[in-house]
């Protein structure tokens, strides 16, 4: 809540890629091109809630918290026990060891979305917007939504740089961890920085499940989802029935879900496929 909460325009157009012009009462004007900014905050909650009320509704307001990916991860005190051992870590050492390869390369990549990727973008994109209205698991975060899905096409196509040297189109595949990937992020941003009111449980209810309804159909590649599966396995505190029912008939009235029953079973469907990642 320094200096630099005072520059957060600009920061937010080093985000985008814009020219920054720079304005020097003893060197003259110039201007800042094909800047690259990234950040990496770590913050005491204190540290982050005092910032909030200082800067909270105009770092909101501009956009320039929409931009971070927040988490809030539960503490390790009294757990962090050391016995001595050093255990060796290769998939860690090979994660620094791809940084330092990628670190030295001086030309960038172009990278494209697969049509498919870009058809199940187009979906993402249009889903957040519609979390924006009224009602909308995104009405008190629409800060967060207007930039999630350029935020998922950036975590796209960073995974793929990473891991891929030899093609430079995105699949549909790579996008969809980004997609869940935000959803996560998003649950935290609501958690967080939500704005309280009366439908804040219902929508969070809304989100977990269909995030789960999500994974369930792209981890098991399947179509329909039994009710009866999601009344044994859903979310802990969605599995009363009258609770549930609600929220499915929420979610049957939004065009998310479709319900079909077949030999007295009850069959859910997502309307929108498997690039869906949260409500």
């Amino acid at each position: 809540d320094g200096p630099m909460a005072r520059h957060q325009p600009t920061m937010n157009a080093l985000w985008s890629g814009t020219e920054i012009p720079v304005h020097r009462k003893t060197s003259g004007t110039f201007v800042l091109e094909d800047a690259k900014l990234s950040a990496v905050l770590l913050a005491q909650p204190s540290v982050f809630k005092r910032f909030l009320d200082k800067q909270g509704n105009q770092a909101r307001g501009n956009g320039f918290l929409a931009r971070f990916l927040i988490a809030y991860p539960p503490s390790t005190q009294g757990s962090r026990v050391e016995d001595g051992v050093k255990v060796d870590c290769p998939t860690l050492d090979w994660f620094y060891a791809r940084c330092k390869e990628l670190l030295h390369k001086d030309n960038p990549r172009l990278l494209n979305f697969s049509p498919r990727a870009r058809t199940e973008l187009v979906n993402v994109a249009n889903f957040y917007e519609s979390c924006m209205r009224p009602g909308g698991i995104f009405y008190s975060a629409k800060d967060f939504a207007s930039k999630a899905t350029e935020n998922i096409a950036r975590l796209a196509a960073i995974f793929h740089a990473f891991f891929t040297d030899d093609s430079d189109e995105i699949t549909s595949e790579t996008l969809n961890y980004a997609i869940n990937l935000i959803a996560t992020y998003g649950q935290q941003y609501l958690t967080i920085l939500g704005t309280s009111n009366p439908a804040d449980e219902e929508q969070r209810d809304l989100m977990d499940l269909t995030n789960w309804l999500l994974a369930c159909v792209y981890n098991k590649q399947v179509d329909c989802i039994p009710k009866s599966y999601l009344m044994q396995y859903g979310p802990n505190r969605l599995r009363q029935k009258v609770k549930l029912d609600v929220l499915l008939g929420i979610l049957a009235s939004h065009e998310k879900i479709r319900i079909v029953t077949k030999s007295n079973k009850k069959y859910i469907y997502l309307t929108l496929g498997k690039t869906l990642a949260v409500f």
